[in-house]
């Protein structure tokens, strides 16, 4: 998933590019976690509390990825 973090398209802001890539695997972790099986759940609730967190998700992940 971040195999392009470090790699910026022809004309693109490498900060700007960084940003979404994180904010694109936030977006396939919580996908991830909303197709598990657990039961009863209430779908539209999750999906409102998790795409809340999606900013915070990108920011620990690219937080994580500049600490190595």
């Amino acid at each position: 998933m971040l195999e392009n973090y470090y790699s910026t398209p022809l004309g693109g802001e490498h900060s700007e590019h960084q940003r979404l890539i994180a904010v694109s695997v936030a977006v396939d972790i919580i996908k991830a976690s909303l197709s598990t099986e657990s039961g009863p759940r209430n779908h539209e609730y999750e999906v409102k509390q998790l795409s809340a967190l999606i900013g915070e998700i990108a920011d620990k992940i690219q937080a994580a990825i500049e600490n190595k």
